[in-house]
């Protein structure tokens, strides 16, 4: 439904069904996000069985042996400790997408009456001089969730030199490679982090693959509806987002919406301008 599946009725395009009752930060399992990722060369089938693993692992009772349960109760009680910011760190840039995923997964499923953290995404090394000095030295408001890619695609061995020009045949030296040096680019920070006052947690993926990306994807849609339950709030909608829309369409004067705009202005005539020039 809606104006777009009427153009491509005109057209004579073929369409998917989008289900009413999943949201979109939701539907990567769906005809919608499935269609993409086939687009994009992905393997579904190897994708969407990592989602069914995932399922089967995290449909135990037994705590300790169901990541889902274990990440929803550290990160509720980091919440209840004052933890209010939630860095997702990741040493791969192939892994970014899925951290901003999850920027947007995990604020608009907790953020109701009041509760839930604010996700801030960091790719390490690159944003280690800029946010990791307020992780190490700022407000102990902060909880960090490693998104650890173990073994990297295009991985590189790092050559000697007969002069150690650049100080690196420490690591030359011993046959490591740029996997080794990728992984302390988490575990430096995440010990200093740690010493520092800032709790954190690591999610090991082995390789870059569709199953475990698809198993991480799960795990993740899994454990934020334990958060949600956890707050007492439903956490498969999201009130809060038709607030500003409600506000930008009355402002816009979009049909429909004079009422709320009468109110605005109604609010807005009673408070003073400041303009500085």
């Amino acid at each position: 439904k809606g104006s777009l599946k009427d153009l491509a009725d005109k057209k004579g395009y073929e369409t998917f069904v989008v289900p009413d009752d999943i949201g979109g930060r939701f539907s990567v399992l769906s005809d919608v996000g499935l269609i993409g990722l086939a687009m994009a060369n992905i393997d579904i089938e190897e994708f969407t069985a990592g989602f069914k693993s995932m399922r089967e692992i995290t449909g135990t009772h037994d705590f300790w042996k169901n990541p889902a349960l274990v990440l929803a109760a550290v990160r509720h009680a980091a919440w209840l400790k004052g933890k209010k910011i939630e860095v997702i760190a990741t040493n791969s840039n192939s892994l970014m997408p899925v951290a901003r995923w999850m920027e947007q997964l995990f604020p608009e499923s907790e953020g109701h009456k009041g509760h839930g953290m604010w996700l801030s995404t960091s790719l390490y090394s690159e944003k280690l001089h800029a946010n990791g000095q307020m992780v190490q030295d700022g407000e102990r408001n902060l909880l960090e969730t490693f998104l650890v890619l173990e073994r990297h695609d295009n991985n590189i061995d790092i050559p000697g030199d007969a002069d150690n020009i650049d100080g690196l045949n420490f690591l030359s030296d011993r046959g490591l490679d740029m996997n080794y040096v990728n992984r302390k680019v988490i575990d430096g920070p995440a010990w200093a982090h740690f010493k520092g006052g800032v709790p954190n947690m690591t999610i090991n993926i082995p390789e870059r693959s569709a199953f475990n990306i698809g198993q991480l994807y799960y795990l993740m849609e899994k454990s934020v509806a334990i958060s949600g339950y956890l707050f007492g709030h439903n956490p498969f909608i999201q009130p809060g987002v038709e607030a500003y829309k409600k506000a930008m369409f009355a402002m816009a004067g979009k049909p429909g919406y004079e009422d709320e705009a009468k109110k605005m202005a109604k609010a807005m005539a009673g408070q003073e301008k400041i303009i500085i020039k």
